[in-house]
């Protein structure tokens, strides 16, 4: 019977940077993870998590070559004690010991020693790291949607590098596998999703599965509003009131008009978001056409020497007046209660249509700052999957946009103070009846 080889095996275990900050304690802690080699030029894999480690060692000259490891560390004293076991049962064939296993201890952050003993010997090992744990790293780990983002695979070693992809955190842009240079240890592109890259690494019998996250933020692209312009009375048919002013006539009109351009494109560059659908530009205006807010007062009501304006004797007493107030449609009970104020009625006319709350301009205003209407802040959110096509995602994104822009509009009419009356002011308050 062949006599078994007895291993001496002299571990090196050399550490490329300094003891690394571990979850089992509060500072700096001792770390196996990585790819160690020892006097016999053995490979070793390990990992470690927490106070246990596990991986393989190679040994070309026994029947099997891989043995796995386990064992366990302290991570802050740096004591360990690691043991390979022969995954072939003692033959005539099978040289190899048992096993063997290593109780040390790291003398620095560079080196550990101590004494290995197997099932027929035993002696001093010194340990040196090779190459630390693959890690897969971004270069930034935020980003602003439409940067460029570089995932790469640090100390890959003599690493084998598979399974590149990226899984989206928006549902509608799902996972994006890589289908090209997909054995390359960097994956680069525009990135418009956040979400998490995962690649394989297969080293020396461990594979592990690595991951990194980036969080991508969207532009800013809310549209603001526009500011409200004064135009001549008859511009268009909406922008129309009776002149001189009639009976129930409107004494002011506004139109608010809104436009946009959304570009929709697709990502090309075989990078993290290869293929995802996005809306890479959308601006407030459309050729040369603006979003425009314009509005008309009454000319007449506007010249404070006409009859009508100096008709308004603003000697209105609630007092007077019939309940609820400026009720009346009787000219005589109007009379004795007495008409608004020249001043009052312009100034009433010129807040309901554009003036602060409540007015047409501002429910336009606050209808527009709803994240949920905002034509711009809804166009940048919008994302599709490699499965879709750009036309169709386009459409349905200007869709979804003009119902958004009819929100705004309907907003925008509702009466201030649930009434279309200028005898009112700023508090819902009548100020007097209209002399015509």
């Amino acid at each position: 019977m062949c006599k078994r080889l007895t291993l001496a095996v002299i571990i090196v275990v050399c550490c490329v940077s300094p003891a690394r900050p571990h979850a089992d304690c509060g500072g700096e802690c001792y770390d196996m993870s990585g790819t160690w080699e020892d006097g016999f030029d053995y490979p070793w894999e390990l990992v470690q998590s927490g106070s246990s480690v596990t991986g393989y060692v190679t040994l070309e000259h026994c029947l099997t070559t891989s043995w796995p490891v386990a064992g366990s560390i302290d991570p802050e004293s740096g004591e360990f004690s690691i043991t390979t076991t022969n995954p072939d049962p003692p033959s005539e064939e099978n040289i190899c010991v048992e096993y063997f296993t290593y109780n040390g201890a790291f003398d620095s952050v560079s080196t550990a020693s101590g004494t290995w003993v197997n099932d027929y010997d035993s002696g001093p090992f010194e340990m040196t790291l090779q190459t630390g744990n693959p890690v897969l790293t971004v270069n930034s780990s935020t980003a602003v949607r439409g940067d460029s983002r570089t995932f790469t695979i640090q100390d890959l070693g003599t690493g084998a590098v598979s399974g590149w992809y990226f899984e989206a955190s928006v549902a509608a842009v799902g996972t994006i596998t890589r289908t090209t240079s997909t054995t390359s240890s960097t994956w680069s592109g525009v990135i418009v999703s956040s979400g998490s890259a995962h690649v394989t690494v297969t080293r020396n019998g461990v594979v592990r599965n690595l991951s990194r996250t980036v969080t991508v933020t969207p532009r800013s692209k809310s549209f603001t509003e526009v500011s409200p312009t004064s135009v001549t009375n008859g511009t268009n048919a909406t922008l129309t009131v009776p002149d001189p002013p009639v009976p129930n006539g409107a004494l002011g009109v506004y139109q608010v008009f809104l436009t946009y351009t959304i570009t929709g494109a697709s990502i090309s560059d075989n990078g993290p978001s290869h293929g995802v659908k996005w809306i890479s530009d959308v601006v407030d205006y459309n050729g040369g056409t603006p979003s425009t807010y314009k509005y008309v007062i009454s000319p007449t009501l506007a010249d404070t020497g006409s009859s009508f304006y100096l008709a308004q004797t603003g000697t209105y007493s609630s007092a007077a007046d019939v309940t609820p107030a400026c009720s009346s449609t009787n000219p005589a009970t109007q009379a004795t209660a007495g008409y608004i104020s020249g001043s009052a009625l312009l100034a009433n006319t010129i807040r309901h249509e554009v003036g602060s709350a409540p007015s047409h301009y501002q429910n336009y205003v606050a209808s527009q700052g709803d994240p949920n209407n905002n034509l711009g802040n809804f166009a940048e959110h919008q994302l599709a999957g490699p499965s879709t096509l750009l036309t169709p995602f386009v459409d349905a994104v200007n869709t979804s946009m003009l119902a958004s822009r009819a929100t705004i509009y309907s907003d925008t009419a509702v009466e201030p103070c649930g009434v279309s009356d200028v005898r009112l002011n700023g508090s819902c308050v009548c100020n007097g009846y209209i002399k015509y």
